[in-house]
C-alpha cells in the first residue's frame, strides 16, 4: 500500500495537509482512515471538485478581475484566504526563497518591480497571478517597495520614472492587502502598518522624501483606504509648514488650479479624488484651506469637485466642506445643487441640517437645480454571487452615444457601499469581453433586475449610515449615469426584507415538514450550486481558536468553530442568506434559483434554531476549520 507523506494532501480529501488532518488516527495507511470519512469525503465534491483553498483562490481571482477594471486602483482582494499568513517580520527574506522569478532568477521585490516597470513602459501593466501570489505570501515586502520607490523616484530618466511608478503600484497593492488583514483583526498586520508609518515619518522629518514623493505615498494610502496616524499627520504638517514658509511668495494659486484642471479635464469626480488623495495625510486645517481654494476657483469643475467633499470619509472634512459651500452658496453650479439634494439623504441625520442650509441659501441666491440627464435608466445590470467576505460586485452597461459605458458598484456586508466607479465609453464588444472574463473566472455574474440594484443600494446605504460612513463620491456618478435620483437609505433592515420574502412564498413551502427537509439538505443544494464556495470564517479570532484546539479530532474542531465563532455571528449569516435570496429572486435566469431555501435558512437562524441542526452551517464550520 502506498505511503503518505506528512506534507501530502490528506487522502480524506479535506483539503488539509496529512499532518494537520488524519495523521494521528492513520499513521500511514489509507485503509485506516477514521470513521466518518465517507461523509467528509463528499465535502470537496460539493465545491465542484475544488478543495477549500482552491475555492478561496477562485474568490481571489474574481477580485483580481474587479481590480483590473479600475486600473489597479482600490483593488478589492482577500488574499488572507489564499495564502498561509507570513510571520511578523520586517526583514526581507527574499534571499532564502528558491522560487523562480522574472528571468528565471529568484522572486524578489526588486525583480517584480523591474518586470512591472517594463510593462508600464509598454503601456500594458497588470498584476499577474504569479505576482498576486507573491504579494499575498510576502506582505512583509511592503517596506522593500517603499525603499525602492524612495531610491528611484527622483532619478531623471524615463526608465527610472517607470520603475518608480512600478514600486508605487506595488506599494499601493501591499497597503491594500494589509488593510484587509487589519479588517480581519490580525495584530501582526496592525504592527506592520505602524512600522510602515514610523518609517515614513522618519523619512519625512529627515528630508529623505520630497514633497511630490509624500503626495504620491499619500495617494497610495488613500487608494488603499488606510487612515494615517496622528503622528504621521503631524510630521506631514511640520514639513508642509516649513516648505510653505520657504516658497509661499512664489505660489500663484490661480495657476495651480488651472494646472489641476488641465491634468484632470472637466470631470469633477477625477479632480476631487486627485486632490484629496494627495492631501490624505494632511491635517484638517490643511484640507480646509484646500477646500476654500477650490470653492472660490473660477473654473466650474473645481467648484463642483469641492462639493463632493461632503461625502468624505472624515466627518471633520465633511463639515468643513459644508461650511465652505454655505459661505460661497452664490457660486454653486446647478449640477452641484442637484447633487446636494441627493447627497443629503446619504449623510448621518445630524449632518443634514448644514446641507439643507446650503440648498436653501443657493436657491435664494438664484441657483437653479439642474435636471437629470436621460439615457441610462434601461441599462443592463449583472451582479456576482456574494462571496466569503460578504462582498458583491454589480456591473452596469449603459449607452454613451455610439459606444457603451461600464459602471460598477461594490457592496460589502457590514461596510455598506465599499466602492463605485464609471469608466470611459468603450465598444460593446470590448465591454462584453471584460464581463465574459469575469464570468469565466467564476465571478458568477448573473443578469439581475433594476429592482435588485435599487434595493441593494438602499440596503447598503443604510448599513453605511449605521457606521456613520457615507458612500464614495463615485456612487453619485453612477447614480447620474443610470438616472437613480431615488437612491436613499432603506427605512428597515434585513429582517424586514426577510419578512417580505417569506410573505411571497407558497404556504406549503413553509410547512414544518418542508422546512425540515430544506434544512436537512441545505449543505447539498447550497454547495452543489456553487453559491457558497467561499463562505468561510477567517480572521484573527478564528485563527486563535484553531490554535487552541490544535490536535483534536476534526469533528471537535468543526464543532468548536460552530459554537465558538459562528454562533456569535448568527445575524451576519442570516443577513448574507437574505441578500443571496434577494439576488436569486431578482436574477434573470432560465432556471429557478433556490431563493426560497436561502430565505428559510435565514428565518431559522433568526428563530435561534440550533446550528447543529443546519448542515449548511456545519459545512461552513468544516471549511473554516480546514483553512
Amino acid at each position: 500500500m502506498a505511503k503518505i507523506g506528512r506534507n501530502d494532501p490528506c487522502p480524506c480529501r479535506s483539503g488539509r495537509k496529512f499532518k494537520h488532518c488524519c495523521l494521528d488516527t492513520n499513521r500511514n495507511n489509507k485503509s485506516l482512515l477514521p470513521s466518518g470519512v465517507e461523509e467528509v469525503h463528499e465535502a470537496p465534491d460539493l465545491l465542484g471538485g475544488k478543495t477549500p483553498r482552491e475555492a478561496a483562490q477562485c474568490e481571489a481571482d474574481r477580485d483580481q478581475h474587479m481590480a483590473l477594471l479600475k486600473g489597479l486602483e482600490n483593488a478589492q482582494r482577500r488574499y488572507a484566504l489564499e495564502a498561509e499568513l507570513p510571520p511578523y517580520d520586517l526583514q526581507w527574506v527574499g534571499d532564502e526563497l528558491l522560487l523562480a522569478g522574472p528571468g528565471g532568477g529568484r522572486e524578489t521585490p526588486a525583480g517584480f518591480a523591474q518586470e512591472l516597470a517594463k510593462q508600464i513602459a509598454g503601456r500594458a501593466a497588470s498584476l499577474t497571478p504569479r505576482l498576486s501570489r507573491f504579494l499575498a505570501d510576502h506582505i512583509d515586502s511592503l517596506l522593500d517597495f517603499f525603499d525602492g520607490f524612495v531610491k528611484v523616484a527622483d532619478a531623471q530618466s524615463i526608465a527610472a520614472e517607470d520603475l518608480a511608478n512600478a514600486y508605487l503600484l506595488l506599494l499601493q497593492q501591499q497597503l491594500t492587502n494589509l488593510r484587509y488583514l487589519i479588517e480581519r483583526d490580525y495584530e501582526w498586520a496592525k504592527r506592520m502598518l505602524d512600522s510602515f508609518q514610523d518609517r515614513l515619518i522618519g523619512a519625512i522629518r529627515s528630508g529623505e522624501v520630497s514633497g511630490p514623493q509624500i503626495a504620491a505615498i499619500a495617494s497610495a494610502m488613500s487608494a488603499a483606504k488606510l487612515q494615517p496616524s496622528d503622528n504621521l499627520v503631524a510630521a506631514c504638517d511640520e514639513r508642509l509648514g516649513l516648505e510653505t514658509d520657504a516658497c509661499a511668495a512664489g505660489i500663484d494659486q490661480a495657476s495651480v488650479v488651472d494646472q489641476i484642471v488641465r491634468e484632470h479635464g472637466s470631470d469633477p469626480f477625477d479632480i476631487y479624488e486627485a486632490l484629496f488623495a494627495v492631501s490624505h495625510i494632511g491635517s484638517i486645517e490643511f484640507r480646509a484651506a484646500g477646500l476654500q481654494l477650490m470653492i472660490s476657483a473660477p473654473a466650474a469643475p473645481m467648484r463642483e469637485a469641492a462639493a463632493l467633499a461632503v461625502l468624505n470619509s472624515n466627518p471633520a472634512v465633511r463639515r468643513e466642506a459644508a461650511l465652505a459651500l454655505l459661505q460661497h452658496c452664490h457660486d454653486l453650479t446647478p449640477a452641484v445643487l442637484r447633487r446636494l439634494i441627493v447627497i443629503r439623504n446619504w449623510l448621518p441625520e445630524d449632518e443634514r441640517h448644514l446641507i439643507d442650509q446650503v440648498i436653501k441659501a443657493a436657491r435664494l441666491a438664484g441657483v437653479e437645480c439642474a435636471t437629470w440627464m436621460p439615457g441610462g435608466a434601461n441599462g443592463e445590470i449583472q451582479a456576482s454571487v456574494i462571496d466569503g467576505a460578504g462582498a458583491q460586485a454589480t456591473m452596469i452597461v449603459t449607452h454613451a452615444g455610439r459606444k457603451h459605458r461600464l459602471s460598477g458598484v461594490l457592496f460589502k456586508q457590514g461596510v455598506g457601499v465599499a466602492d463605485a466607479w464609471t469608466l470611459e465609453p468603450e465598444s460593446r464588444r470590448h465591454i462584453g469581453r471584460t464581463l465574459k472574463e469575469m464570468t469565466d473566472s467564476e465571478a458568477r455574474l448573473m443578469p439581475v433586475s433594476r429592482t435588485y440594484l435599487d434595493l441593494a443600494v438602499s440596503h447598503h446605504l443604510r448599513t453605511g449610515l449605521e457606521r456613520r460612513m457615507p458612500p464614495p463620491a463615485r456612487l453619485l456618478q453612477v447614480a447620474e449615469t443610470i438616472e437613480a435620483s431615488q437612491w436613499r437609505p432603506a427605512s428597515a433592515g434585513w429582517q424586514e426584507m426577510l419578512r417580505g420574502l417569506v410573505a411571497e412564498m407558497p404556504q406549503e413551502l413553509l410547512s414544518p415538514t418542508s422546512v425540515r427537509a430544506i434544512l436537512a439538505s441545505s449543505a447539498q443544494w447550497a454547495m452543489q450550486g456553487g453559491w457558497a464556495d467561499s463562505w468561510i470564517e477567517e480572521d484573527q479570532e478564528v485563527r486563535g481558536l484553531l490554535d487552541s484546539v490544535g490536535g483534536r479530532p476534526r469533528r471537535a474542531v468543526r464543532d468548536a468553530v460552530l459554537t465558538g465563532i459562528i454562533e456569535k455571528r448568527r445575524a451576519i449569516w442570516g443577513e448574507r442568506f437574505v441578500l443571496t435570496a434577494l439576488w436569486m429572486k431578482e436574477a434573470i435566469s432560465d432556471t429557478h434559483l433556490p431563493w426560497e431555501r436561502f430565505a428559510i435558512v435565514a428565518q431559522q437562524l433568526l428563530e435561534d434554531v440550533p446550528l447543529r441542526k443546519i448542515p449548511l452551517m456545519k459545512e461552513i464550520a468544516e471549511l473554516s476549520a480546514s483553512l
